[in-house]
Protein backbone atom coordinates (compact mmCIF):
# COMPACT_ATOMS: atom_id res chain seq x y z
CA UNK A 1 0.00 0.00 0.00
CA UNK A 2 1.62 2.88 -0.59
CA UNK A 3 0.08 5.15 1.62
CA UNK A 4 2.18 2.85 4.40
CA UNK A 5 5.17 3.02 2.42
CA UNK A 6 5.14 6.79 2.50
CA UNK A 7 4.56 6.98 5.87
CA UNK A 8 7.34 4.61 6.76
CA UNK A 9 9.63 5.57 4.46
CA UNK A 10 9.03 9.19 6.45
CA UNK A 11 9.42 7.73 9.45
CA UNK A 12 12.30 6.51 8.61
CA UNK A 13 13.76 9.32 6.83
CA UNK A 14 13.38 11.16 10.34
CA UNK A 15 15.17 8.10 12.71
CA UNK A 16 18.20 8.22 10.31
CA UNK A 17 18.13 12.11 11.06
CA UNK A 18 18.32 11.72 14.40
CA UNK A 19 21.21 9.27 13.81
CA UNK A 20 23.12 10.23 10.61
CA UNK A 21 26.28 10.09 12.79
CA UNK A 22 25.68 6.17 12.72
CA UNK A 23 23.66 6.04 9.25
CA UNK A 24 22.84 7.18 5.95
CA UNK A 25 20.72 6.31 2.54
CA UNK A 26 19.54 7.53 -0.18
CA UNK A 27 15.85 6.31 -0.13
CA UNK A 28 14.25 4.54 -2.29
CA UNK A 29 12.27 5.57 -5.34
CA UNK A 30 10.46 2.44 -5.91
CA UNK A 31 9.59 -0.62 -3.60
CA UNK A 32 9.87 -1.75 -0.07
CA UNK A 33 13.55 -2.12 0.53
CA UNK A 34 16.17 0.34 1.80
CA UNK A 35 19.79 -0.03 2.45
CA UNK A 36 21.06 2.07 5.32
CA UNK A 37 25.13 2.36 5.45
CA UNK A 38 26.03 2.31 9.09
CA UNK A 39 29.36 3.77 10.93
CA UNK A 40 30.06 0.65 13.19
CA UNK A 41 33.13 -1.76 13.93
CA UNK A 42 31.12 -4.69 13.28
CA UNK A 43 30.64 -6.86 9.90
CA UNK A 44 26.89 -7.06 8.54
CA UNK A 45 26.64 -10.82 9.37
CA UNK A 46 27.54 -10.42 12.50
CA UNK A 47 25.18 -7.30 13.23
CA UNK A 48 22.19 -9.31 11.98
CA UNK A 49 22.72 -12.06 14.18
CA UNK A 50 23.32 -9.77 17.19
CA UNK A 51 20.24 -8.15 16.36
CA UNK A 52 18.11 -10.69 15.51
CA UNK A 53 19.05 -12.88 18.86
CA UNK A 54 19.16 -9.49 21.24
CA UNK A 55 15.81 -8.17 20.02
CA UNK A 56 14.18 -10.38 17.76
CA UNK A 57 14.03 -8.02 15.07
CA UNK A 58 15.38 -8.86 11.59
CA UNK A 59 17.01 -7.08 9.07
CA UNK A 60 19.70 -8.41 5.83
CA UNK A 61 23.14 -7.90 6.01
CA UNK A 62 24.05 -6.00 3.48
CA UNK A 63 27.39 -8.52 2.97
CA UNK A 64 24.85 -11.15 1.25
CA UNK A 65 24.27 -8.54 -1.55
CA UNK A 66 28.01 -7.33 -1.84
CA UNK A 67 27.31 -4.12 0.45
CA UNK A 68 29.66 -4.91 3.20
CA UNK A 69 28.33 -2.23 6.67
CA UNK A 70 25.40 -1.84 4.96
CA UNK A 71 21.87 -3.48 6.35
CA UNK A 72 19.11 -3.97 3.61
CA UNK A 73 15.99 -2.90 5.87
CA UNK A 74 12.08 -3.88 4.65
CA UNK A 75 9.48 -0.77 5.01
CA UNK A 76 6.61 -2.20 3.81
CA UNK A 77 5.40 -3.56 6.66
CA UNK A 78 2.98 -2.44 9.25
CA UNK A 79 3.67 0.72 10.71
CA UNK A 80 3.44 0.40 14.51
CA UNK A 81 5.28 -2.45 14.28
CA UNK A 82 8.07 -0.87 12.03
CA UNK A 83 8.16 2.18 14.55
CA UNK A 84 8.59 -0.39 17.10
CA UNK A 85 11.48 -2.16 15.40
CA UNK A 86 13.36 1.10 15.57
CA UNK A 87 13.44 1.71 18.85
CA UNK A 88 14.17 -1.65 19.77
CA UNK A 89 17.41 -1.18 17.39
CA UNK A 90 18.14 2.18 19.67
CA UNK A 91 18.27 -0.29 22.46
CA UNK A 92 20.17 -2.62 20.80
CA UNK A 93 22.58 0.18 19.89
CA UNK A 94 22.72 1.85 23.41
CA UNK A 95 23.67 -1.72 25.02
CA UNK A 96 26.24 -3.06 22.19
CA UNK A 97 28.01 0.22 21.64
CA UNK A 98 26.82 3.32 23.66
CA UNK A 99 25.44 4.46 20.68
CA UNK A 100 22.19 7.01 21.15
CA UNK A 101 20.66 9.18 18.51
CA UNK A 102 21.25 12.90 18.81
CA UNK A 103 17.65 13.78 19.40
CA UNK A 104 16.19 11.30 22.12
CA UNK A 105 13.19 13.74 21.94
CA UNK A 106 12.41 13.02 18.30
CA UNK A 107 10.02 9.71 19.59
CA UNK A 108 8.59 7.44 17.32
Amino acid sequence: NRDVLARNLGRMQHWIDGRSHIFSWVPPMAGAMAFLRYELPEGSEALCAKLREKKSVFVVAGAWFGMEHHLRFGIGGEPKAFGEALALIDDFLAEEYGVRPKDVAAAL
